[in-house]
C-alpha cells in the first residue's frame, strides 16, 4: 500500500505531468464546447440551434406532444408545421413589391387551399413573427414521431423479416453463419418486444458521448503515465536502486500497474466526465430513465437499458479500451530499452490500428480487422448503439461479447507481463551479438586516428550513434515509394482523354498555327452538328444514314465534350489575357496540379520530414543531461556557445538532408515521367493559381522549395529547442509528436494551411504573418534554450555559494 502511495505522490508532485494533464484535459474540454456552439450558432437551422437558442418553447413543445398519443401527437406537429408555413408565405406575399390587387389576389389564393390552416395562420402572424423556427422546430417534431413509428415496425416485424431471409436459396445451408447470425439477431431484440420510446431532448448524450478528440487527448495521458512510471527512473539512472530494495521487483512492478489503473480511471472521470457535464449545461438533461432507443442513433442497439445506464455502460467502455491501451504502452515501455523503440513501436501499433480501421469497409466478408480494432472500441457510441455480430469460425458473435472479453483478457494478460518484464528483465542495455561484430569491424577498417574536431564527434553523434545513417536511408525509400504519387494519374472518361490529348499537341505558348488549329477543329464539329440536326429531321433514312447518325452522335458525345473542355480553357486564358495582361500557354492542368497542388502528397512528405527530423535531432540535447556529461563538456574550451552553435547547425544541416531525401525523388520521376517542365508558362495557366498573375510555374516550383526548406529547417530547430527545454529524450519524441500531428491533421483539414492555397488566393500576407510568428516562436525557443544550456550550471553554483 505503500508503494502505492509513494507511486502516486511521485505522479502527483510531477510539475511537468500536472501541467500537460491539465492542458490536454482543458484542451478536450474547448475542443468539445467549440465543436458544439459552432452547431449551435451556425446560420441554418437545427435541431441543436433550436434546444439551445429557445430551449425553453422547445422543451415546452417536447412536454405539450408526449402528453398525446404518438399518432395524435405527429398528426398535431404537422397541423403547426402547416399553418407556420402557411405564415411563411404570407409574410413573403406582405414583404413583396406587387401592388395592393396583387397581394390580395395572392392572399385570396392561400385561403382557398386550406381556409382553417389560413385563419390560424393569419392569428399567428399578429401573436410572433418566428415563423421559419417555429416551422423547423415542428418539422423536428414530426421526424421524431416517425422515428417512433419506423421503431415500432422495425421491432414488431423482426421475426416476419426473419422468415423472410431464411426463405431465400441463399440462407438455405443449415451451417451457413448467415442462418445462424438471422437466428441470433431474432433472439437478441427479443427482449426489446413492447419497448415504448419517448421522444424527448437528447442531444445531451448523443453529442456528449461522441467526442473523437477527447480520445485522443485521454490516449496522450496514457502515454504520458506510462513514461512517468516505467522511464522516470531508468532516464535518471535510479532503476538498478529502486530494484535493488527489498520490495524493489514485484511489488514495485504491482504498485506501478496499480497505480496506472488508479490514474487512468481519474483520466475517464476527469475528460469524459466533464464532457458530460458541459453537454449537459448547454443542451439540457434528458429522461434518464427513457429507454436507449428513444434516441434516433440507437435504433439498432440489442441492449434493454436505459439512457442512464447507456451513460454508465459508455464511460465503463471507455476505461476498459483505455486500461487496455495504457497497459500495452507499459508491456512496451518494459520490454524495449531503447527510447526511440519504444515510440516507433507505439507510434507504429496506432498507425496500424487506424489504417486498418478506416481501410477496412466493414460490409466485407474478412471485416475483423476493423471491429476488433483499438480505434473501433475507442468510439463506444458506435460499439454499444450499432448491433453486430461477426464471423467467428461460422458462429456469430457480438462486437460487444468480443469487446468485453478481449479487453479483459488483455488487461490480465499485460499487466502480467508488464510485472515479469519488470522483474525479470534487465533494464540496462547491453550489446548484441551483432552490433559487437560491428564494433569489431569497425575498429579494423576504421580505426581511430585521435580526431578532438567537436563537429566530427558532434556528427558522428547524430549518424553513428543515433542511427541517423539507418534513419535516412528508411526515409529516402519511404520519400522513392511516396514519390510515384505525386506524377501518377488517370483519365476518367473518353472526354477528358480526348481533352488530355488536345494538350500534347497545343501544350506550351499560344501561336497563330495553334490557333488555326483550333478554329478548324471548331468548324469540323460545328459541320458534324448541323449534319447531325439534318441527319435526325430526315425520313426514312438508310441503314449507312443511320450508322452515320450514330458515328456522328458518338464523337459528340465524347471528342466534342473533351473540345468543349479545351474551349473553357481557352476561354479563361484569353480572359487572363485581357484582365492581367498574362501570356497564354496552354498547360495540362491535371498534370502540373499533381505536382502543384497534390495536398495529400504535401501531408505525406511532410509527416516523412517530421519523423525522420524528430528522430534525429530529439537527443541531441538529452543525451548529454541523461549521462551527466554536461559539467564535463563546460569545462572544455569548446564546451559553452561553440559546442552549443555545433549542436544547432547539425540539427540543421539533417533538416537540409532531409528535404533533399524527400522532395527531390518527387521531381527527378516527374521529369523522368513527363520531360521538362513548362518553367516560363504562367502558374495562373492553371485555374486554381488565377490570382498569381505573371508568376511563372518555375518561379512557383522555386518558392514552394524554398517554403519547404524552410519548414524543415524549422521542424529541425523546433525539436532540437525542445530536447535543451525539456533535457528528456522521450519526452521530446513525445511533444514533437503531438505537435506534428496537430500540424498534419490541421493540414489535411484545412486548405488554408496548404502552400499552394495561400499563394493560390493571393493571400501572401497570412503566410507572412504565419511564417514570422512561427519563426518567432522558435527563435524565442532557441535563445531561451540557449541561456539554459550555457548559464543552469552557474546558477547552480551561485545558488550553493549563497548558502
Amino acid at each position: 500500500m505503500k508503494l502505492l502511495f509513494y507511486e502516486s505522490y511521485k505522479l502527483l508532485v510531477n510539475k511537468l505531468f500536472i501541467v500537460l494533464f491539465v492542458l490536454l484535459a482543458a484542451g478536450s474540454l474547448v475542443s468539445f464546447v467549440w465543436a458544439q456552439l459552432s452547431v449551435v450558432n451556425s446560420e441554418e437551422f437545427s435541431e441543436e440551434k433550436s434546444a439551445v437558442q429557445n430551449r425553453d418553447e422547445y422543451n415546452s413543445v417536447i412536454t405539450e406532444l408526449n402528453r398525446l398519443d404518438a399518432d395524435e401527437a405527429m398528426k398535431k406537429a404537422q397541423e403547426q408545421k402547416k399553418q407556420y408555413e402557411m405564415c411563411m408565405m404570407i409574410s413573403a406575399i406582405m414583404s413583396s413589391d406587387n401592388t395592393g390587387m396583387n397581394i390580395q389576389s395572392a392572399l385570396d389564393g392561400l385561403k382557398m387551399q386550406d381556409e382553417e390552416s389560413f385563419n390560424k395562420a393569419i392569428q399567428l402572424c399578429n401573436e410572433s413573427t418566428d415563423f421559419k423556427e417555429k416551422f423547423f422546430l415542428y418539422d423536428c417534431m414530426i421526424k421524431k414521431y416517425q422515428y417512433i413509428k419506423n421503431y415500432r415496425t422495425f421491432i414488431n416485424d423482426m421475426d416476419s423479416r426473419a422468415d423472410r431471409q431464411l426463405s431465400f436459396s441463399i440462407f438455405s445451408d443449415n451451417d451457413a453463419f448467415s442462418e445462424a447470425n438471422i437466428k441470433k439477431t431474432v433472439s437478441d431484440f427479443a427482449p426489446l418486444k413492447g419497448t415504448e420510446v419517448k421522444t424527448g431532448n437528447y442531444l445531451f448524450a448523443e453529442h456528449g458521448t461522441s467526442h473523437f478528440i477527447t480520445d485522443l487527448m485521454a490516449i496522450s495521458v496514457m502515454f504520458l503515465l506510462c513514461m512517468c512510471l516505467f522511464m522516470q527512473e531508468r532516464e535518471k539512472g535510479l532503476l538498478l536502486l529502486v530494484k535493488s530494495c527489498r520490495n524493489g521487483h514485484t511489488d514495485t512492478a504491482v504498485s506501478k500497474v496499480l497505480t496506472l489503473v488508479l490514474f487512468t480511471f481519474i483520466t475517464v472521470i476527469v475528460f469524459y466526465g466533464t464532457e458530460l457535464v458541459a453537454s449537459g449545461i448547454i443542451y439540457g438533461l434528458p429522461d434518464m430513465n427513457a429507454p436507449v432507443q428513444s434516441m434516433k442513433t440507437f435504433m439498432d442497439c440489442s441492449l434493454k437499458i436505459s439512457v442512464g445506464q447507456y451513460l454508465i455502460l459508455w464511460l465503463l467502455s471507455k476505461l476498459l479500451i483505455l486500461l487496455t491501451i495504457a497497459l500495452l504502452f507499459s508491456v512496451i515501455f518494459n520490454l524495449f530499452r531503447s527510447t526511440v523503440l519504444v515510440w516507433l513501436v507505439s507510434i507504429g501499433i496506432l498507425a496500424a490500428e487506424y489504417t486498418l480501421y478506416i481501410s477496412v469497409p466493414p460490409q466485407s466478408s474478412f471485416n475483423h480487422p476493423h471491429f476488433i480494432n483499438l480505434f473501433y472500441f475507442l468510439d463506444s457510441k458506435t460499439l454499444l448503439a450499432d448491433y453486430e455480430n461477426l464471423n467467428i469460425f461460422s458462429i456469430p458473435v457480438n462486437t460487444i461479447d468480443i469487446f468485453r472479453v478481449l479487453c479483459i483478457s488483455l488487461i490480465l494478460v499485460f499487466a502480467v507481463m508488464v510485472i515479469m518484464a519488470f522483474s525479470l528483465r534487465s533494464q540496462i542495455a547491453k550489446k548484441s551479438m551483432i552490433s559487437s561484430f560491428f564494433e569489431m569491424l569497425k575498429r579494423k577498417l576504421l580505426p581511430i586516428h585521435g580526431s578532438t574536431s567537436v563537429f566530427i564527434h558532434e556528427l558522428y553523434k547524430r549518424l553513428i550513434h543515433d542511427k541517423g545513417i539507418i534513419v535516412l536511408a528508411v526515409l529516402f525509400i519511404f520519400a522513392i515509394q511516396t514519390s510515384n504519387e505525386a506524377i501518377s494519374f488517370k483519365y476518367d472518361s473518353i472526354p477528358e482523354a480526348t481533352y488530355y490529348a488536345y494538350l500534347e499537341q497545343l501544350e506550351g505558348r499560344i501561336t497563330p498555327e495553334k490557333e488555326q488549329f483550333i478554329e478548324k477543329e471548331q468548324k469540323r464539329f460545328d459541320d458534324l452538328q448541323n449534319e447531325s440536326f439534318e441527319l435526325e429531321i430526315m425520313e426514312n433514312k438508310t441503314p449507312e444514314e443511320n450508322s452515320r447518325l450514330r458515328s456522328i452522335d458518338t464523337i459528340l458525345k465524347g471528342k466534342y465534350k473533351g473540345f468543349q473542355m479545351l474551349m473553357e480553357q481557352y476561354d479563361y486564358l484569353k480572359h487572363q489575357h485581357e484582365q492581367k495582361g498574362t501570356e497564354i500557354w496552354f498547360v495540362n492542368e491535371k498534370k502540373y496540379s499533381s505536382l502543384l497542388t497534390d495536398s495529400k502528397g504535401m501531408a505525406s512528405r511532410f509527416i516523412l520530414c517530421a519523423v525522420a527530423l524528430t528522430l534525429l535531432t530529439a537527443n541531441v540535447f538529452s543525451i548529454e543531461y541523461r549521462r551527466s556529461m554536461k559539467r564535463l563538456l563546460r569545462s572544455t574550451p569548446s564546451g559553452k556557445g561553440r559546442l552549443f552553435a555545433l549542436k544547432y547547425i547539425i540539427a540543421l544541416l539533417c533538416g537540409a538532408a532531409v528535404f533533399l531525401l524527400v522532395y527531390s525523388p518527387v521531381l527527378i520521376r516527374y521529369l523522368n515521367n513527363w520531360g521538362n517542365i513548362l518553367s516560363d508558362a504562367p502558374v495562373s495557366s492553371l485555374r486554381q493559381f488565377s490570382e498569381l498573375g505573371n508568376m511563372t510555374i518555375g518561379g512557383y516550383l522555386a518558392l514552394s522549395g524554398i517554403l519547404y526548406f524552410i519548414l524543415s529547417i524549422m521542424i529541425a530547430a523546433f525539436v532540437c529547442s525542445l530536447s535543451e527545454l525539456t533535457r528528456n529524450h522521450f519526452l521530446t519524441l513525445l511533444l514533437s509528436s503531438a505537435a506534428i500531428l496537430t500540424v498534419y491533421f490541421l493540414m489535411l483539414g484545412n486548405i488554408t494551411l496548404r502552400f499552394y492555397a495561400i499563394l493560390g488566393s493571393g493571400k501572401y500576407i497570412i503566410f507572412i504573418i504565419g511564417t514570422v510568428i512561427t519563426s518567432g516562436i522558435i527563435i524565442l525557443m532557441t535563445l531561451l534554450s540557449n541561456r539554459l544550456f550555457l548559464y543552469d550550471q552557474i546558477r547552480r553554483n551561485q545558488k550553493w555559494s549563497c548558502k
